[in-house]
């Protein structure tokens, strides 16, 4: 029962502890990644502020752009029609009748009054009205089409100072600006660049300070009738405020982050730094070009030369701390800068950083959050592995239980099975061994019995020749023995002729011998006459007496030799027969030592397969014998892993 709790208490940390680890893991990477998010968050809300502002300021100046173009095509449209209206009523030109102009107190020239040439239009003089409700013919008509204001100067000098002479400016109430000086010099005492223009011959657009303020307009130069001198110059235009007043107001309704605002200030002149549009209006025409940040810096001028770098709307960045009145400390404050060269306007998004802390604070409650319900989840998921964790140990210990008995009864058998397989199999590469090593012996005498088989083959193939040589030799002597027999009986017939020849011989000796007694007997009787005879009947009678006795001893030799004669053929039969029965038996011989060395080759080649066939048996006996070995030695390590599986077991059991 404890074991079995011991593996259920390790189910359970296995299921509970992933989740605690993950749930430590969540807090410890959500802690981490709080600050380093947090951070990412503020740079990433930074980039977003600066990425807004420059937006906005992007947007300002391509307003400025648009307007300004809306403006310069409408004061082209009208200096179309001024000059239109010049043209009808004569052109403009210089009579010969002088005029005088009473000083400009705003001029900066030396003469206290001028005389200068009349002024017609066609035919009749240029009347110069100076009430406002005084009609002045050219000038109202073009103000009364287009709604921009119209001015006609007179060429005052050679440096190209231009006198009012008609315009629907009014210089103070009621009063038009008639008589009032445009001087070639400009606020810095520079080239007034509308008057370089106008006295080139050219077209000028663009701002001109006039009526001590901006106005937008366009002039054109005013020729001598053989166009060799310009005279002076018509211009259409009208102020600068009145056309950026809807801009104005556009402008000052936009808002950065919570207190951000859009501002424009005067980035060149005498003017430079003064507001054109401050935060609600309210600052609108102060000038701040000394104004100091809270850490001593002269922002402003800081602002004006890096806007003064910008090239076509393209926005650069200035951070500086601001203490409004009433705050305690210093705030941190960016803003995103351009410059409109058109208008010289410096264009300025502005806001403090602090405005943007509340999506900061936001967030960070967000991620507070995140990681609360990720613990939370954590701490769920945790109980429910751990109930998960409870059921699945019940579930997996009791078949494990049950498995482990069945492993058990099984390793036991695979342990007896390897004992008994190891034995056999030491047995079999013992048998195997032994086999080997019989028939390495068998295979040896094999090769000698193949030996002496190879010589029994050639010896009966060598008896086999010889038995037919003395089958042929047998052959003959039977052959030569008919002939000997035949022989024989010819000579015994000639011995029987011989005989009948030496009898008839014998029997010639016996008369022969009786002839001689009777020729003796004769000679006798014949007395001396006969005495001749006598001895020659005597030599006669002793030569029947040596051929009878000759005879005699033939007949008895040639007895002998027929009865000799009779035993050779008698004997010469036999041996013929002999030699018959020999031939037959050498027939017989031949035939066997034929199917002997035919046997004998048969067993040879039999014996030579019986050797391969044991060279192969004892190549399969030797594979089969290191097969045994490597099964004795498999059965080993089966037997040695039987027994660390049995041990593994009792470690199971131990474990479940």
């Amino acid at each position: 029962m404890s074991r079995s709790f011991h593996l259920r208490t390790k189910i359970l940390n296995l299921a509970i502890l992933p989740a605690l680890i993950v749930l430590a893991t969540c807090a410890v990477t959500m802690f981490v990644q709080k600050e380093v998010l947090t951070g990412k968050i503020t740079d990433a809300i930074q980039q977003q502020s600066y990425s807004e502002a420059s937006k906005v300021s992007h947007a300002v100046y391509l307003l400025c752009a648009s307007t300004a173009e809306q403006t310069q095509r409408a004061l082209e449209k009208s200096m179309d029609f001024a000059l239109h209206e010049v043209e009808r009523a004569g052109n403009l030109h210089l009579g010969t009748r002088l005029q005088d102009w009473p000083h400009d107190p705003e001029s900066s020239g030396a003469e206290s009054s001028l005389s200068l040439p009349e002024v017609l239009l066609g035919e009749a003089p240029l009347v110069v009205v100076k009430k406002s409700s005084d009609p002045a013919g050219l000038v109202d008509e073009v103000a009364k089409y287009t709604g921009y204001r119209c001015s006609i100067y007179q060429r005052v000098n050679e440096a190209g100072d231009m006198l009012c002479i008609a315009t629907t400016l009014q210089a103070q109430e009621g009063v038009r600006a008639v008589g009032t000086r445009l001087s070639a010099a400009g606020q810095d005492n520079l080239p007034n660049p509308l008057i370089q223009s106008v006295l080139q011959g050219e077209s000028y657009q663009g701002r001109a300070w006039v009526l001590k303020e901006w106005q937008v307009t366009v002039n054109r130069p005013l020729w001598d009738q053989a166009h060799a001198k310009v005279i002076g110059m018509i211009q259409v235009g009208a102020p600068l405020r009145e056309v950026t007043k809807g801009l104005h107001d556009a402008v000052m309704k936009i808002v950065l982050g919570k207190t951000g605002y859009v501002y424009v200030l005067q980035a060149n002149g005498a003017n430079r730094g003064q507001y054109q549009i401050s935060s609600g209006g309210k600052r609108d025409g102060e000038n701040i070009w000394e104004a100091n940040d809270a850490s001593g810096r002269k922002f402003i001028q800081i602002i004006t030369r890096k806007a003064l770098l910008t090239k076509d709307g393209s926005v650069d960045y200035e951070n500086y701390e601001w203490q409004n009145p009433g705050e305690t400390k210093p705030r941190k404050k960016f803003v995103a800068l351009t410059y409109f060269a058109a208008w010289d306007w410096l264009i300025g998004a502005s806001a403090y950083e602090d405005d943007f802390a509340g999506i900061r604070t936001d967030l960070g409650q967000a991620i507070q959050d995140m990681a609360r319900w990720v613990g939370i989840a954590a701490g769920l998921v945790a109980v429910i592995a751990a109930l998960s964790g409870f059921f699945l140990a019940n579930g997996i210990t009791r078949p494990i239980n049950a498995i482990i008995a069945d492993l058990g009864d099984g390793a036991r058998q695979i342990n007896e099975a390897a004992a008994q397989v190891s034995g056999s199999s030491q047995s079999l590469a013992t048998g195997s061994s032994e086999q080997a090593s019989s028939l390495e012996e068998t295979s040896a005498s094999l090769e000698e019995m193949s030996s002496m088989s190879k010589r029994n083959a050639e010896g009966a193939h060598q008896a086999n020749e010889l038995a037919q040589q003395s089958r042929e030799s047998a052959d003959c002597g039977a052959q030569d023995m008919t002939t000997m027999d035949a022989a024989m009986q010819d000579l015994k017939t000639a011995g029987g002729e011989i005989a009948k020849i030496i009898k008839t011989i014998d029997e010639i000796a016996f008369q022969t011998n009786i002839l001689a007694l009777n020729a003796a007997v004769e000679a006798a009787r014949a007395g001396a006459a006969g005495a001749g005879f006598a001895v020659v009947a005597e030599e006669v009678r002793a030569l029947a007496q040596r051929s009878a006795v000759a005879a005699k001893e033939t007949e008895t030799m040639i007895s002998s030799v027929i009865e000799k004669t009779g035993q050779g053929v008698m004997l010469s039969s036999r041996v013929s027969s002999r030699l018959r029965e020999i031939a037959g038996k050498v027939h017989q011989l031949e035939s066997l030592v034929a199917e002997v060395a035919t046997a004998s080759h048969e067993q040879s080649q039999g014996v030579g397969q019986i050797n391969d066939a044991i060279g192969a048996m004892e190549q399969v006996v030797q594979r089969n014998a290191a097969v045994a070995e490597e099964s004795a030695a498999a059965a080993e390590k089966l037997n040695a892993q039987a027994g660390r599986m049995d041990q593994s077991l009792v470690r199971l059991q131990q474990m479940a």
